[in-house]
Order: structure tokens, then sequence, then C-alpha cells
């Protein structure tokens, strides 16, 4: 897919920049807290790694397969970060049940 040659590089330092503050954040809250629910949470922003993974390499154009192939291979690549994104997704919901079912659920590290 043509873009801007900035768009991939900013596209990934913004992404990086995001995860990284939200990691950070969930780890602080959960060494403060000692709630596994903040686990599920950072378990969401490893599967949304993942699948951002997948969506650069869709966006980038796969140029190292044969052009014949790129659709199949653009077409796994979408796939895949649908799979693990809805996996992300999934983590998030338990998290923020785990967190709002107000310790029923919840153990204790």
């Amino acid at each position: 897919m043509p873009l801007e040659a900035e768009t991939i590089i900013t596209l990934r330092i913004g992404f990086c920049i995001v995860l990284l503050v939200s990691a950070t954040f969930f780890i602080l809250l959960w060494i403060r807290t000692k709630k596994v629910s903040f686990i599920w949470l950072l378990f969401q922003l490893i599967f949304l790694g993942i699948s951002y993974y997948f969506v650069e390499d869709f966006l980038i154009g796969n140029l190292d397969i044969h052009p014949v192939m790129q659709s199949q291979e653009n077409s796994l690549s979408i796939g895949l970060a649908g799979v693990f994104w809805g996996v992300s997704m999934v983590c998030t919901a338990v998290g923020v049940y785990m967190l709002t079912k107000g310790g029923k659920f919840e153990d204790e590290i």
C-alpha cells in the first residue's frame, strides 16, 4: 500500500509511546494494588502489539513476497491482526470485569 515515507515510522513511534505509557501505568497500578486484573490489561497490550505487527506488515506491503502472492499474504496479515485484536479485547473485558466485581473473583498475589 503506497504511503508517504514518514508515515510508517511516525505510526510506529506513536504506537510504541502509547503502548509503553499504558504498560507503565498498568504495572505501577498492579504493584500498588496487587490485583490480578491488571495482568489481564497487560496481556491486552501484548496482544495489541502483536496485532499491530501484522497491520504494519500489511501497510508496508510485504515487499519480500512475490507480487502474485501479495494479496494472499495481505489477507493473512489482516486476518491475523483481527484475531490478535479480538484476543486483546477479550483480555480487556476480563480485566475490566474483574476490576468491577469488587474482589469477588479477584485474587491477590
